[in-house]
């Protein structure tokens, strides 16, 4: 007698039209077990993951890498969890051990899961030979460790047409190095349009927030979130007084896949930690060492829990336009609740100390909130103008034709006119814009004063 193990059966042809669907985390070992024993056989087939697999992490290696992986796998938005992979020789910890031969791995999300090898990356150790990886996704509770290289989305980028691109990583990395939030070792290729979302690296050498070591290749639209971390050939977002719309439409575009996908995660899982790097909100202290407030308009990208942050303090009010008192040319704050909402205009008053606003397991928007009607206080039918917020620099041309009105560094509220050619409303700011055109004398605006109204005077 003997045994043979019967062929794997996977609903599907195999083709681009009609893949090869992995159901189950079962059959995603059998199809590693396949490419490991008989690659011939499925080199060049399409798969498709059609649920969610989930791996039993208390079982050690669990699941063996491909060796050499030579087809396109398409994750379509479902998430792989539990994977509890422990490489003892020379080889590697991740989802695939070689990525070639043009193989593609497309929309696969990493959760929950821990890998620990000499060379250790969630989805693959080495992409060559002009294979791809693209909007690959690992999130916060992933966890690489490596006695050498280690990546966020892949270990080594080796090959002159070999590509990363639009994926993101919130992994904790621990490795010697060459490690790298997205890329270990980046020697060909092109990295592109990937963000870290980690905070947490920790190696002996060649430590960076996106790519650990590079000798070649090509680094193009990459960006990390965590100011301890640095990066030369990446940039820290997101940042004030800079252009910020790649980053904020690569990241939102990142949260709604993940959350409109068919894999039942939540915003809480896909969460991160992120601040307006270079804003810091401070009140000023006097030669004697009193306090004197300080009123910043803010609209942030993210939403701000101030209580969860520093607790019920009477240092920092949160004030939203409310009314114009016409004839005495004041336009009026009213105190909000203490948390600041995403994409929506504020005044943050700090009357004593310093605060960084951070965003707290949060997901970002790419747009603000539609502009708030502001109106007349002794007529509630007449709107004034609008109370608005923007992510992007407005030029000063466009804040003129906005009418727009700011607080500028001296306290005092005014609007931008011709006068002054180079002022201009910064990214995530909020100002007002009245609805018709005031002269500059008009557009004088006083230095503001809030309790339990917050009231500028124009």
């Amino acid at each position: 007698s003997f045994d043979k193990k019967l062929p794997y059966y996977w609903e599907g042809a195999g083709t681009e039209t009609s893949p090869y669907m992995i159901k189950n985390a079962r059959q995603l070992k059998e199809m590693a077990e396949t490419f490991n024993n008989d690659a011939a056989s499925v080199q060049g087939k399409y798969f498709r993951q059609t649920a969610n697999l989930s791996f039993d992490k208390n079982v050690d290696n669990n699941y063996k890498p491909i060796t050499s992986f030579t087809a396109h796998y398409d994750g379509a938005g479902h998430v792989i969890s539990g994977l509890n992979i422990t490489s003892t020789d020379d080889g590697s910890a991740a989802l695939f051990e070689t990525l070639e031969g043009q193989a593609t791995v497309r929309n696969v999300i990493i959760a929950g899961s821990t890998f620990k090898g000499q060379y250790s990356a969630p989805i693959a150790n080495i992409v060559r030979d002009g294979s791809l990886v693209e909007n690959c996704h690992v999130l916060r509770d992933v966890v690489v460790e490596s006695a050498n290289s280690a990546g966020g989305i892949v270990t080594n980028l080796s090959d002159a047409a070999a590509k990363v691109t639009g994926c993101t990583s919130h992994a904790t990395l621990k490795g010697n190095a060459g490690i790298g939030g997205i890329v270990g070792f980046l020697n060909a290729g092109t990295l592109s349009n990937s963000i870290f979302l980690g905070n947490s690296i920790t190696a002996n050498n060649d430590t960076h927030a996106v790519v650990g070591s590079r000798t070649a290749g090509t680094v193009e639209d990459c960006y990390f979130t965590a100011p301890a971390l640095s990066d030369a050939l990446a940039k820290l977002m997101p940042m004030e007084q800079v252009d910020n719309t790649a980053f904020i439409t690569l990241l939102s575009t990142r949260d709604k896949y993940l959350l409109q996908s068919d894999n039942g995660l939540t915003e809480e899982q896909i969460g991160y930690d992120i601040t307006v790097n270079g804003r810091k909100l401070s009140a000023k202290q006097q030669a004697d060492g009193t306090w004197k407030s300080v009123a910043y308009p803010i609209c942030w990208p993210f939403t701000v829990n101030i209580l969860e942050q520093y607790g019920d303090i009477e240092d920092i009010k949160v004030y939203t336009a409310h009314l114009v008192d016409l004839e005495n040319k004041v336009l009026q704050f009213t105190n909000d609740l203490p948390i600041v909402e995403a994409g929506k205009p504020y005044v943050i008053v700090i009357s004593k100390g310093s605060y960084t606003l951070t965003g707290k397991n949060v997901t970002i928007v790419s747009e603000p909130q539609a502009p708030e009607a502001v109106y007349s206080s002794a007529d509630k039918d007449k709107q004034i103008g609008w109370w608005k917020g923007t992510f992007k620099k407005i030029e000063h041309d466009n804040a003129v034709a906005d009418n727009a009105h700011i607080i500028q560094n001296d306290g005092m509220f005014k609007r931008i006119v011709n006068r002054y050619p180079n002022v201009y409303v910064n990214p995530f700011r909020g100002y007002f814009s009245t609805l018709e055109t005031l002269t500059f004398e008009e557009a004088k605006i006083g230095r503001a004063s809030c309790g339990k109204e917050c009231r500028s005077r124009w």
